[in-house]
This record gives structure tokens, C-alpha cells and sequence, in this order.
């Protein structure tokens, strides 16, 4: 079944304790000399309009010093949950409750914390603001509240920080309503369990030493691989090679496709087949144009991946990229469609099982 992959929902991203996700897309013209389209191509006008919900943010001293949070816990008499995963596109929907209202969250492993979409949540209390530029550098207005109760089945936290943001650009292009974006810090006491072909999402309980409290199919699998993840301010970081260039890629579950960063080296870019030029939209209504086709492989844990779908972005505004030391792109929904994902946050371990028709849990 076709799948379309050019909407990107570009999460919430943290550069130390501000609310932020990647900046400014690279715009394509000042790519072509490092990349070239296929002849002809040139002259074609951009033939899709994605979306990313890209910003930076500013906000002053004050604000910074009242950004303490309290890591969310989870509650509720389980140890193990099965959770339904719904799609629209490569979006992975959770159903969960945020205080009175049931509806669709984002899954999205790119999102430090939980975030509302404003849309819903706009009467919250607001803790403090801030201003955010999308790519296009159009500013919109965010912010931190608390919500009393956030349930997802069983599984409960009470009392939780959130970041208040528009997703209605989101909500606009995908045709379907988004209460918000699930992100890391829920999950940080946990294991996590992401099977796309069953399209479940299993949630793990698990003791001091990162141990299950409960076991199921899965554990009777030897994992493909497995691998150490780092979180840089609650993003999962791990290694990526392409091109035999090793690189540390952002795990995105909310990327509906992967992103390099701009200033990696040109044989790592040459590894991308450009296809066209498309207008990538951000959440505060702005625009830019990007560079899209797709990655011939990569590689995690010693296994060599099919690429995917990517396009070509500029993490400079965040002090993420390459140049800066920091991120050289990200992996999206590709890497969650070739295998079960399954994360050990106490541990900090990646371990990946390959698709198999039953017994997948």
C-alpha cells in the first residue's frame, strides 16, 4: 500500500533547558552545488508541501530560572500494557487522555516532553512564555502548563509539566485531530516496544537494574542487535554509519521521513538520490524550500538499512549540527517499518528484532 512521505511532523527538540525543536530548514538553492537533480528537474515546480513543526525559542532570564521539572511517574497497577497504534501517513497515533479530553496523540520518541497542542489546552494556566520562529522565521507563541492527569489505558501520571504549542498546521495537512505529542520523558522510567506491522506499542515496567517485571514473546528472541543510546536533553541519540562515515543520528519516531543535516561531507550527501524540490511548511505558517529524494543505506549496530525517504535540513540554528558538534540528522518512520524497536531507557540500550509474521511481542 502506498504510503505518502512527505508530510514531516518535526518534534519538539531542547538546546539545554529551552523548548525548541530544529530551526530553519536549509534552503534548496544553496545546496545545488553539493547536490544535483536529475536533468530536467530544475525547471519543475516543487510538486509537494509538507509539513514540520519546526522552532526556536527565546526567552528571557526569568523565564529560564523557573523552568524546573519535576520527571513525570508512572502509575497504575500493570506491568506490562498493549497499546493500539494507529497511522495517518508514517504518524504513529496513541490514543490517551490529557484531563477531560480523549483523543489522538503523536508518538514521538524527537519530543523531549509531553506537548499539548494549544488548539485544545489554551484555557491552562500559563507557567511562563516564550516567542519561536518556525523555519521561515515567523514567531509563535509557546508555553509551559501543568496538566492534572495525562491517561494512556492503565498507565497514568498526574500532576505533569507540558509545553503548550499550535499543532494546528499538523492537524490542517493530516486531516485528523492531534490533542499532542507523547514524548521521551514519559517514557524514561520504562521499556518501550514499537512493532509497526502489528501496530502495537508495548509499554514495560521495569525494576532499578532496568530488569522486566514481566516477560512475553518477544523475550524468547535473540535480538538482531543491540546497541547503547545516549539522550541529549531527552532526544535518544545513537550511531548511524553512511557512506562509511560514522555519524549520531536522532532517533524520531515522529519524523515521517530522515533528515541530514546540510554540512555533513559531500560523500555522505552523495549517498542521498535527489528527487525533487519540495515546499516543507512549518507550524507558525511559514515555508522554505528543501531538497527531498531518498538515502541508498545506512547502517546501525553492524546492519545495513535501507535508506528511505529524507530531505536535506540546516541544524545550525540550534547548535545541533555536524559543524557543531552536535546531531547529523535524524532516522524517522523508515527505521521503525524494517524491524521491532525496542528501547531500554534505564539501561540506555537499542535493541532491534526483525519482522516476523506471529509471536511478535
Amino acid at each position: 500500500m502506498h504510503k505518502p512521505w512527505l508530510t514531516v511532523h518535526r518534534s519538539c527538540w531542547r538546546t539545554v533547558s529551552i523548548w525548541a525543536v530544529i530551526a530553519f530548514l536549509f534552503p534548496a538553492n544553496a545546496l545545488f552545488a553539493q547536490l544535483s537533480l536529475p536533468k530536467g528537474e530544475m525547471a519543475l515546480p516543487p510538486s509537494d508541501s509538507p509539513t514540520v513543526a519546526s522552532y526556536a525559542t527565546t526567552m528571557d532570564p526569568m523565564a529560564l530560572a523557573r523552568r524546573y521539572r519535576t520527571r513525570p511517574e508512572p502509575k497504575g497497577e500493570w506491568k506490562s500494557l498493549t497499546i493500539p497504534i494507529k497511522r495517518v501517513g508514517n504518524l504513529l497515533l496513541i490514543e490517551a487522555k490529557a484531563g477531560d479530553l480523549q483523543g489522538n496523540f503523536i508518538l514521538d520518541f524527537g519530543a523531549p516532553y509531553l506537548v499539548l497542542n494549544r488548539t485544545y489546552f489554551r484555557n491552562y494556566e500559563r507557567v511562563y512564555g516564550a516567542t519561536a520562529s518556525d523555519l521561515s522565521g515567523q514567531a509563535a507563541a509557546v508555553y509551559q502548563t501543568q496538566l492534572p492527569r495525562l491517561d494512556i489505558r492503565d498507565l497514568y501520571y498526574e500532576n505533569i509539566d507540558a509545553d503548550v504549542a499550535d499543532l494546528g498546521e499538523i492537524e490542517n495537512r493530516r486531516g485528523v485531530q492531534i490533542l499532542g505529542l507523547l514524548g521521551v520523558e514519559l517514557f524514561l522510567r520504562l521499556g518501550v516496544t514499537v512493532d509497526v506491522v502489528r501496530d502495537v506499542l508495548y509499554l514495560h515496567r521495569l525494576d532499578e537494574n532496568g530488569e522486566r517485571l514481566e516477560t512475553n514473546e518477544l523475550d524468547a528472541r535473540e535480538p538482531a542487535f543491540k546497541v547503547p543510546v545516549t539522550l541529549m536533553d531527552n532526544t535518544v541519540v545513537l550511531d548511524v554509519t553512511i557512506a562509511t562515515k560514522p555519524l549520531q543520528f536522532a532517533l524520531d519516531s515522529g519524523a515521517e521521513v530522515n533528515v541530514l543535516d546540510y554540512t555533513l561531507n559531500r560523500k555522505v550527501l552523495e549517498a542521498l538520490t535527489v528527487e525533487r524540490r519540495v515546499m516543507v511548511h512549518g507550524a507558525a505558517g511559514g515555508s522554505a524550500e528543501v531538497l527531498a529524494g531518498t538515502l541508498s543505506e545506512y547502517s546501525v549496530g553492524g546492519r545495513t538499512f535501507k535508506g528511505g525517504k529524507t530531505i536535506v535540513a540546516n541544524l545550525d540554528a540550534m547548535g545541533k549540527s555536524s559543524a557543531a558538534g552536535g546531531l547529523d540528522g535524524m532516522l524517522g518512520y523508515s527505521f521503525f517499518d524494517q524491524g521491532i524497536v525496542r528501547l531500554n531507557f534505564v539501561r540506555k540500550e537499542l535493541w532491534w528484532y526483525p519482522f516476523v509474521e506471529t509471536g511478535t511481542r
